[in-house]
């Protein structure tokens, strides 16, 4: 069972919601750290350990997560998980300077989902972020 527990812990640290849960997961990170990216081809477990990192201060360590979950091949495939994880790759861009990448991951989520009906609360929450961070409109 030693090989799948890098695994397991990629599986449960993609779900957290909260700094506390985040702080967690890290104190629980597998000796020799996260499974490497060709392991796992969804972008929901590396737009959850960017989350994980982007919740504990540590948004330069969420770049390389998020930005596979965002900006990898898999929107055609998981185009879910992949317009959401734009949202914190946007925050995570914004903390570490780049406003500009940050208004476009943003705009990203507006375009696809801000006129979706029902609304999206995803595309609400990027034209927030957006609005906060001084993004021009478009």
């Amino acid at each position: 069972m030693p090989f799948f527990r890098p695994y397991l812990w990629l599986k449960t640290a993609s779900l957290v919601d909260d700094e506390a849960e985040a702080r967690q997961a890290i104190s629980t990170l597998p000796e020799g750290g996260a499974p490497q990216f060709f392991w796992v081809a969804r972008p929901f477990p590396f737009a959850g350990i960017g989350k994980m990192y982007l919740l504990t201060g540590r948004a330069s360590e969420a770049l390389p997560y998020l930005r596979r979950a965002a900006e990898g091949c898999t929107g055609a495939e998981y185009p879910i998980g992949y317009v959401r994880a734009a949202v914190p790759l946007g925050q995570a861009l914004e903390k570490t300077g780049d406003r500009d990448g940050a208004c476009r991951a943003y705009r990203s989520v507006s375009q696809r989902w801000g006129a979706a009906t029902p609304r999206s609360v995803t595309a609400e929450r990027a034209r927030s972020l957006a609005r906060a961070a001084g993004c021009p409109e478009r």
